[in-house]
C-alpha cells in the first residue's frame, strides 16, 4: 500500500461518514423514497470520486480539515521503510573503478537490500487491510457461486413480465436477484403468493439488485469503516420501503400484507446482496407503511443533505501551493500564468461596476390611488393536468388514469386556500393499468364537507370520473359531481382517459381472465407454463411431470394430474378437450395444488 492509496481511503472514509450520517439524521424517515434511493447512490459516487477529482480551491472552504487528513496520512508515510541503501561517493574514481567490479557491486547491493528489508507499522497496516478485503471478497464470490448452483438445481419458468421464476422446494423464503425470482411454491397460499409475486417483481423491475451489489462491494473496500456497514443497512431499508409502498399502491390490503410479513420466517443464511420478501426489518417497515406522507416542508432537509457535500469538500480540497508546484513541475510554461493569477488583487474581481442611479420621479399625493388593484391578471399554474384555474375558481378532475401523484398535487393546491382534499379509496386493477374505484372527500373548515366514491373494487372495470370545484375567495364554495365535467377541457380529458383504460382492458383481457378464474377456484400454490417455458423444455429435450407437448405440438397432461378439475378460459372443461388445443393457441397453463378443502385444478387459457 502506497501513501496515495492510504490518503484516498482516509478521505473517502470521511466523506462516507459525513454523508451517511447526514442521510440517517435528515431524510431517512421521510417518505420521498425514490429520492432517498438516489441520495444513497450519490453517497456512493461522492465517496469514490470526491477524494480524487480536482475540486476547485474555493476561498470560502477552510484549509484546516484537509490539512489534518494529510498530516494523519503523512504520519504513516514517515513510518514506511526508507530507501534501502544510499549512494556513496568514492574517494577516487580511478580507485573505485579498479576495486569495484560489476558482479561484486550487484551482489553487494542485493545483500544490503535483504539485510535492511524490515516490517514497519505501515507494512502491517497494509497487510491487515488487504487481508480484510480478501476475506470479504472471497465471501462475496462464494455467495455468488452458491446462488449459481441453486439456480442450476432449480426449475426455471419464463413469464411475460421480463422475470424468470426459479422454483426450488428447499427454499424457506423467497428472494430475487436481478430478473430471477427464487421461491418455494409449497410455502405460500394463493393470497400470499400474489403479494410475494408483486413484491419480488417490483424488486426485479426496478433493478434493486444493483443497489445491493454496490453496497456490498463498497463494504468490501471500506470494511474497516463502520459507516460502510451502516450504509448497506440503509440501502436495504430504503429498497424495502419503496417496494412495500409500491405493493400497497396496487390495492393490496395493508393489514393483510403486514400480517403476512410478521408470520414469515427469516432465513438468516440467505445472500446479503439479494432482495428478500421478509427481511429482518419488519418493525421499521411496518412503521413506515403506517406513516403519513411527508409534506413538502421536508425539502429543506434534502437541501441540508446536499449542503453536507460542502463539509466533504473541506476534507478533500487541494492545497493551492501544492497544486501549483505540481502543475509547474509537469508544465513549466504555466509558471507565468500561475504567478500572474496569484498576484491579481481580489478587489478587481467584480461581477458588476457601480453606475449612477437612475433619476427618481417624484409623485404628488393626487397621483397616488388608494384603490386596491390587481398587479397581475395571470392565473396560478397548476402542477397537474387534472386541475385548472378559472378566475377565482379552481376545478379538479379524477379519472381512471389519475395517479396518486395527481391526487397529491390537487390536495396541495387546495390546501393553499384553506380547503382539505383527501383520498378515501384508491383501488388499482391487478395489473396496475387503471383505477377500479376512487373515493374522495373535500371540505372547508367551518363550512361542512362533500364526498363521493365511484367504481367497483371487485370487477376489473375502469371507474368513471369525479369532478369538483372550489372558489378561492372569502365566501368559499365547493362541490363534487359524478356527472359529466362542466369544463370542455376536463370533458375531453375524462373521455380520453376512460377510452385508454378500456383499451388496456381489451389488450390484457386474458391476464384479467387468469386472475378472475384463479380467484374463483382458490386453492394452493401455482405453477405456470407459458408458450416460452414449453418451448424451452422442448428445445432442451426436457420433460415435465405436469404438461408437455406431443410430437405434433398438442398439449399433453401428465398421468398423475389427469384427475384434476379442469377449466378452459374460465369455464369447466375436461382433459380430452384441452388436449385438442394446439401449442400455438396456448396462452397459459396453470396448475394449482390442493389446499385444505380445495381440490387441485388445471387452468388453461388460449388466444381463441
Amino acid at each position: 500500500m502506497n501513501f496515495e492509496l492510504l490518503s484516498y481511503l482516509l478521505k473517502a472514509s470521511l466523506v462516507m461518514a459525513i454523508l451517511t450520517g447526514a442521510y440517517a439524521w435528515l431524510v431517512k424517515r421521510e417518505t420521498f423514497l425514490q429520492v432517498n434511493r438516489w441520495l444513497l447512490w450519490l453517497n456512493v459516487a461522492a465517496t469514490l470520486v470526491l477524494p480524487i477529482v480536482p475540486v476547485p480551491d474555493w476561498e470560502w472552504v477552510p484549509d484546516t480539515p484537509a490539512q489534518i487528513v494529510n498530516q494523519a496520512a503523512s504520519w504513516t508515510k514517515e513510518k514506511a521503510p526508507k530507501q534501502p541503501f544510499a549512494t556513496t561517493q568514492a574517494s577516487s574514481p580511478r580507485t573505485a573503478a579498479t576495486i569495484v567490479k560489476e558482479e561484486s557491486l550487484s551482489k553487494a547491493v542485493s545483500t544490503v537490500v535483504s539485510s535492511q528489508k524490515t516490517w514497519t507499522l505501515f507494512s502491517w497496516i497494509a497487510l491487515v487491510y488487504w487481508l480484510g478485503v480478501g476475506i470479504l471478497a472471497a465471501k462475496f464470490l462464494v455467495q455468488l457461486a452458491s446462488l449459481w448452483r441453486l439456480k442450476q438445481k432449480s426449475t426455471l419458468y419464463a413469464t411475460d413480465f421480463n422475470v424468470v421464476l426459479v422454483e426450488n422446494p428447499t427454499l424457506t423464503a423467497p428472494f430475487s436477484f436481478f430478473h430471477w425470482i427464487f421461491y418455494n411454491p409449497h410455502q405460500h397460499t394463493t393470497d400470499e403468493w400474489e403479494q410475494v409475486w408483486t413484491h419480488e417483481c417490483i424488486h426485479a423491475q426496478q433493478y434493486h439488485s444493483l443497489d445491493m451489489l454496490s453496497s456490498e462491494l463498497l463494504k468490501c473496500v471500506f470494511w474497516f469503516n463502520p459507516f460502510a456497514w451502516w450504509h448497506q443497512r440503509l440501502v436495504q431499508e430504503t429498497l424495502e420501503y419503496i417496494t412495500d409502498r409500491a405493493v400497497l399502491d396496487t390495492g393490496v390490503e395493508k393489514k393483510s400484507y403486514q400480517f403476512h410479513l410478521l408470520r414469515s420466517t427469516l432465513n438468516t443464511s440467505q445472500q446479503t446482496f439479494a432482495n428478500h420478501f421478509n427481511q429482518a426489518l419488519l418493525k421499521s417497515r411496518i412503521k413506515m407503511m403506517n406513516k403519513r406522507k411527508s409534506s413538502w416542508k421536508a425539502v429543506g432537509k434534502y437541501g441540508l443533505f446536499i449542503a453536507s457535500i460542502w463539509v466533504c469538500a473541506a476534507f478533500t480540497k487541494p492545497y493551492r501551493e501544492i497544486v501549483k508546484a505540481t502543475l509547474v513541475k509537469k508544465m513549466p510554461e504555466l509558471q507565468p500564468v500561475l504567478q500572474v493569477s496569484a498576484s491579481i488583487p481580489k478587489e478587481n474581481l467584480r461581477d458588476f461596476e457601480w453606475k449612477s442611479p437612475a433619476p427618481i420621479t417624484l409623485l404628488d399625493s393626487h397621483s397616488i390611488s388608494t384603490e386596491p388593484k390587481f398587479v397581475s391578471t395571470s392565473q396560478p399554474v397548476a402542477s397537474t393536468k387534472y386541475l385548472i384555474y378559472r378566475d377565482s375558481t379552481v376545478y379538479w378532475l379524477v379519472t381512471s388514469k389519475s395517479k396518486l401523484s395527481d391526487l397529491n398535487a390537487i390536495q396541495q393546491e387546495l390546501n393553499k386556500y384553506g380547503l382539505e382534499f383527501e383520498t378515501t379509496e384508491f383501488k388499482l386493477d391487478p395489473l396496475r393499468l387503471f383505477n377500479q374505484r376512487i373515493g374522495v372527500i373535500c371540505l372547508k373548515k367551518g363550512s361542512g364537507s362533500t364526498s363521493s366514491a365511484i367504481g367497483d373494487a371487485e370487477l376489473f372495470v375502469p371507474c368513471q370520473s369525479i369532478s369538483g370545484f372550489a372558489t378561492i375567495n372569502k365566501k368559499g364554495m365547493m362541490g363534487i359531481s359524478e356527472l359529466e365535467p362542466s369544463l370542455p377541457e376536463f370533458k375531453k380529458l375524462a373521455e380520453d382517459d376512460y377510452r385508454a383504460s378500456l383499451e388496456d382492458l381489451r389488450a390484457h383481457h386474458l391476464d384479467y381472465l387468469v386472475i378472475e378464474t384463479d380467484r374463483k377456484v382458490g386453492g394452493g400454490g401455482n405453477r405456470d407454463y407459458s408458450k416460452a417455458s414449453l418451448e424451452y423444455l422442448k428445445s432442451q429435450n426436457k420433460t415435465s411431470t405436469r404438461i408437455n407437448l406431443s410430437s405434433d405440438n398438442y398439449i399433453r397432461i401428465g398421468e398423475e394430474y389427469r384427475s384434476n378439475i379442469v377449466y378452459l378460459n374460465g369455464r369447466v372443461s375436461s382433459i380430452e378437450e384441452i388436449e385438442k388445443i394446439s401449442f400455438q393457441d396456448l396462452y397459459l397453463a396453470r396448475f394449482k395444488d390442493a389446499f385444505k378443502d380445495k381440490k387441485a385444478h388445471i387452468l388453461i387459457f388460449t388466444y381463441h
